[in-house]
């Protein structure tokens, strides 16, 4: 008798055990977000700025739920997606037709198709040490010239400090036969090879991060300026615009960090950075510097001075792409976006093997407010709130019991 009553205790608890498990893993997020009204089977979902301060850096703590009529719990997949913009470079075949000189003044001449668009021209000389100030022209034959771009420098460095090289030509769109560069020269040139390219850059929305506090020191001793900014929040960082006010030319190595970690001693805290970039900041190129997403809150930029001016550091931009969530909806029910788990892995789906299938265009769903999972355990609506649930639970106990009791009086009779 009393290892039946164990057995059907185990068997009960078994049954509760099953029941509940999927809403324990809910109760393993820390957040949700109501999806507003899924009206498709196919979605996009943009996730907000304020989300990445309180996910994995791996993104791997999304799980998107939905609670049926009939309090049944589903899982809708979807796939992460980080928006890039998406560059292409096509490579224009030429010939080069002329190469010519009056005085100090140096021509070269490239025929191409009429019907090619280039907007760039990618030189190299075998000089070193040079600064040439150049004149792009086009003509469609060759009498008639029209000034696509003038002053446009190019120049090379080469000595025990540096070892730096600036010779493209960027321009608008551009359609002609023939194009010309000029410029004047104390030595003769040595054109070693020319590149002329249409470059397409897709224009796509990034966001612009809330620099909340921002401090320049310049390092004599190690004749450096280090700039420290910290942003509002954690976020997913992918570019670094700096402005410089110096008007005079320059040339300096920049390393870009992000602070991963800290170390509170007795009177402040330390923090530790590690590098996420590196190059040139000159007065001949763009100062956007580019690298593979990262989440930060504190970045730290260097500069080296070596023996020159510290350089007046203006405005500084930090920007990021947006990621989105491209969701399947099979079932109709109300919808919850969860996250927040550190130790969750990234959820596996069929659709990842299928993106083909996805349709092109797709709406946008709206997010409601955060809310706590652990403060609200009702995140949804409990199972046993639904009567039908009770009631089977109910039978199923009575039948199991009654199945035991006609066991043992059919056992008493023998």
């Amino acid at each position: 008798m009393k290892m039946k009553t164990q057995l059907i205790n185990r068997t009960i608890i078994v049954l509760l055990f099953c029941f509940t498990i999927s809403f324990g893993q809910m109760n393993e997020f820390s957040f949700k977000r109501n999806i507003l009204e899924p009206k498709d089977n196919w979605h996009k979902i943009v996730l907000p700025e304020d989300i990445f301060s309180k996910i994995s850096p791996s993104l791997s703590d999304f799980k998107i739920y939905g609670i049926t009529n009939n309090s049944d719990t589903i899982e809708a997949p979807y796939i992460l997606n980080e928006l890039k913009a998406n560059t292409t470079v096509k490579e224009i075949p030429f010939k080069l037709i002329n190469t010519s000189n009056k005085d100090n003044e140096y021509f070269f001449t490239f025929e191409t198709n009429p019907d090619e668009i280039i907007n760039q021209i990618k030189l190299d000389f075998s000089q070193n040490n040079f600064d040439w100030l150049v004149k792009l022209e086009g003509s469609q034959n060759l009498t008639d010239w029209f000034t696509i771009k003038e002053n446009c420098r190019i120049l090379s460095i080469n000595n025990s400090d540096a070892n730096y090289k600036y010779t493209n030509l960027i321009f608008s769109d551009s359609k002609f036969r023939y194009y010309r560069i000029q410029f004047n020269s104390n030595v003769k040139p040595k054109l070693l090879s020319a590149v002329l390219l249409k470059e397409i850059t897709e224009s796509i929305i990034v966001r612009k991060y809330s620099i909340t506090k921002s401090k320049t020191e310049i390092n004599k001793s190690i004749k450096q300026t280090i700039v420290e900014i910290q942003l509002q929040s954690v976020f997913p960082i992918s570019e670094i615009k700096l402005a410089v006010n110096s008007k005079y030319d320059y040339y300096r190595p920049v390393t870009i960090q992000v602070a991963t970690d800290s170390i509170k001693t007795q009177n402040e805290l330390n923090y530790l950075y590690y590098n996420v970039s590196s190059g040139i900041l000159s007065s001949f190129e763009d100062h956007n510097f580019d690298f593979e997403t990262v989440f930060a809150k504190k970045i730290k930029v260097t500069i080296d001075n070596n023996d020159n001016e510290p350089l007046e550091i203006g405005n500084i931009e930090v920007r990021g792409n947006i990621f989105e969530l491209t969701a399947r909806f099979d079932k109709e029910a109300v919808y919850y976006l969860i996250y927040g788990n550190r130790n969750a892995t990234f959820p596996r789906y069929d659709i990842e093997n299928f993106i083909d299938k996805i349709p092109t265009t797709l709406s946008y769903l709206s997010l409601g407010n955060e809310e706590s999972i652990s403060q609200n355990q009702d995140a949804v609506s409990p199972l046993f709130e639904n009567k039908l649930w009770l009631w089977l639970i109910m039978i199923a106990m009575i039948l199991l019991i009654g199945w035991f009791s006609l066991s043992m009086i059919r056992k008493k009779a023998q």
